[in-house]
């Protein structure tokens, strides 16, 4: 099984911050370290049907789940989040949703459109 993030951006509140953030984290996410790392899809959100707006999504697939959580305070990545303010709050960039999941290894073709759901609450 692998690990992913599924990631929703809500708002960038600041372009340039993020924009410097995200080329930073780029070569982090070329599947080419310990935690197998490698961002497989991002993009705008054409259109969202359900719920609030969300602007972009984005998923990074790991080695497992526990490599997906661990990717979160990696040194490495931990500077790179630096670049968007304090570690425990970044919301003057960006409000976003990063979640991890487990499932069997995704795959994509090119041109292949995505569901990229969060479910908040089963009632």
């Amino acid at each position: 099984m692998k690990g992913y993030w599924i990631t929703h951006i809500i708002e960038v509140k600041d372009a340039e911050r993020f924009t410097a953030y995200a080329e930073a984290a780029h070569p982090l996410l070329d599947g080419i370290n310990k935690y197998g790392a490698k961002m497989l899809m991002r993009s705008p959100v054409h259109e969202t049907l359900k719920g609030s707006p969300v602007q972009a999504a984005a998923v990074v697939e790991f080695d497992s789940v526990q490599a997906a959580i661990d990717f979160w305070d990696d040194t490495d990545y931990a500077k790179t989040r630096l670049l968007m303010g304090p570690l425990d709050d970044e919301t003057a960039v960006v409000d976003r949703r990063v979640c991890c999941i487990e499932a069997e290894t995704l795959t994509a073709a090119a041109g292949q459109g995505f569901w990229i759901n969060h479910v908040h609450e089963i009632v």
